[in-house]
């Protein structure tokens, strides 16, 4: 477990003061004049250029993006070490009637350094100061950075943010003469692991945060997709065991299986959890053949949804029934992800690093005890960020084949566990050791106490992040707008309505588009409910009308966990002990 020194507390306390006091320190910037704030000094922090633009185009390894409005571009650099080369930008309305009082720190996904342009422009159109970091690096994994430079890898790791994000509340107080009234943080993947990392991290720092497909059991998530491109590939050129044309087949016949369950036979499983699948269904009669499945394909595709193991237990689940046809995806990202290749480099110190040859039996656990402490975020213990009135919406795809999607539904459990016992921590160690898989469903199902601050949404049919199948948009990404602007239909709305007015969401109305985010060409909405509420067809009205659906409690056994979610929950628990820092 990872712990802090007294001199280490002291530091970071040190730090936190003088970040505090910079917006009082930046005297020298004049109020509404956005030159002035090159001047503008930071602890480890230049401010290397201010200006006006009327309009920009930019690209890099995060994407394209083109403003055409005028705002106040700020580009700056942080050094916290001799290594440390942290990029990041502040984009401001430029004017004060222009700007909605409010900060948004964008975040990147897996190992991708590259400063979010393009949620950021949409951001600023929004009226937000939009903030984002290359995370201290360009482009995706690399030697460059991920080998022999561990400061740069706790640059992306979670320090990046802390000094980002206290520096642009600093800049937009020198700006606007006022500070941001809330701050909000927005990341799926590795970007909803560094939200958690916010939370828990830095609970001061962010009001509100959009917490998407985390990947903040860390090495069980990256762990658990090397193992699934093991299951699939030999090597990194050969074909796949199970081939990609045969993919969409099997998750047709799931849709036979699992479609109706939810009452309307629409093409998505609403509800994975209410449905097993065997893959013998598909077994070959004869020989091989396009249509059917060999014996070592179907035990592939039976021990793809069982997840990981480790000494013979389960450790991480695998993917959902309905999300075959994304496996390859998954698969994939071991080495074109550079998942495979970050092990070799921080953990084995090897440039050429063959992952395949990882021992899940010896090695896995000397692999989380090097990379967790800096780079995981599982504690359900979010006691500092609930005191002082932060909430997280959290959301996840059902067809996610790359960060799991029975993750978030465990993190949630492991946050009620938390809850139940917070007054008697004495009292949780005991009670772990006599958990049954029915007392986690029982507790699920009645509590309370998450929901004041965190809610999870899960998403039938959305691949990771965003796309896959149905309604997959709902402002979550860039390219996933909503069609309305309001808090029913758009998650970022959503998320400043809790904060700002109290009003917590229960549903939020996602949308599937005819033709990718044309707004104008609807083609079916669905209700996704705060959990463990689940989409229930009325049995009457327009299958494609979220009106049509409602929020129901599902049955006790949906929620009922399996051996590698109760892994899960169970490992999310251990990591209340883990003191982590308040500074950098």
């Amino acid at each position: 477990m990872h712990t802090i020194s007294r001199n280490a507390l002291l530091l970071s306390t040190s730090l936190l003061c003088l970040l505090s006091a910079a917006p009082d320190a930046s005297a020298a910037a004049s109020a509404g004049d956005c030159a002035s704030l090159i001047a503008v000094a930071f602890p480890s922090v230049t401010i290397s250029a201010a200006s006006v633009v009327s309009s920009i185009t930019l690209k890099n390894a995060a994407g394209p993006a083109a403003v055409n409005k005028p705002f106040c571009r700020v580009q700056a650099v942080a050094r916290p070490t001799s290594d440390s080369e942290i990029l990041f930008e502040i984009w401001l309305p430029p004017t004060r009637e222009a700007w909605n009082a409010r900060m948004k720190t964008e975040a990147t996904g897996g190992y991708l350094g590259g400063i979010p342009y393009g949620r950021m422009g949409q951001m600023l159109e929004a009226g937000f100061a939009a903030v984002g970091t290359n995370l201290g690096h360009e482009g995706g994994e690399a030697e460059t950075w991920a080998m022999g430079h561990p400061e740069k890898v706790n640059d992306y790791a979670y320090r990046a943010h802390y000094y980002v994000g206290n520096t642009a509340k600093a800049v937009i107080s020198a700006y606007y003469g006022q500070g941001p009234k809330k701050a909000y943080f927005d990341g799926c993947s590795g970007g909803g692991r560094q939200g958690q990392m916010m939370a828990q991290r830095y609970p001061d720092l962010y009001d509100g945060i959009i917490v998407g497909a985390p990947t903040m059991f860390y090495s069980d998530d990256i762990l658990n997709i090397i193992a699934q491109a093991m299951k699939h590939r030999t090597s990194a050129t050969a074909e796949m065991t199970l081939p990609p044309a045969k993919l969409p087949m099997i998750t047709a016949d799931v849709m036979k299986v699992c479609d109706a369950k939810d009452g309307a036979k629409d093409g998505e499983i609403t509800e994975p959890r209410n449905c097993s699948y065997d893959a013998k269904r598909l077994l070959c009669k004869g020989g091989d053949a396009g249509d059917c499945l060999t014996h070592q394909q179907v035990d592939l595709v039976n021990a793809s949804y069982g997840g990981t193991a480790s000494k013979g237990a389960p450790v991480t689940p695998g993917p959902a029934v309905g999300s075959e046809f994304l496996w390859q995806q998954g698969a994939n990202l071991a080495t074109t992800g550079g998942y495979g290749n970050f092990i070799g480099h921080y953990v084995f110190g090897q440039k050429d690093f063959d992952w395949r040859k990882i021992n899940f039996d010896t090695e896995y656990d000397m692999i989380k005890q090097k990379l967790d402490p800096i780079l995981a975020a599982p504690s359900p213990d979010l006691s500092r960020f609930k005191a002082r009135g932060g909430k997280i919406i959290q959301y996840h795809g059902w067809n996610d084949p790359v960060n799991m999607p029975w993750e978030s539904p465990n993190f949630y459990a492991a946050i009620a566990l938390f809850e139940k016992y917070r007054a008697t921590p004495e009292k949780l160690d005991e009670a772990m050791s006599k958990l049954t898989p029915a007392d986690v469903a029982a507790l699920v199902l009645s509590t309370k106490d998450v929901d004041s601050y965190y809610r999870v949404f899960m998403a039938p049919g959305m691949a990771h992040c965003t796309g896959g199948s149905g309604t997959t948009n709902f402002n979550q990404q860039t390219n996933a707008r909503a069609p309305v602007a309001g808090p029913d239909q758009d998650i970022v709305a959503a998320l400043v309505h809790w904060v700002e007015d109290g009003v917590a969401p229960e549903q939020i109305i996602a949308t599937e588009f005819k033709d990718g985010a044309n707004a104008k060409d609807v083609v079916r909405q669905r209700p996704l409910c705060a959990y463990p509420k689940v989409a229930k067809y009325k049995g009457t009205g327009d299958i494609n009308a979220a009106a049509s659906f409602s929020c129901v409690m599902p049955a006790k056994a949906t929620v009922t966990p399996r051996p590698a979610d109760m892994a899960q929950i169970r490992n999310a628990m251990t990591w209340r002990k883990q003191l982590t820092p308040v500074g950098p």
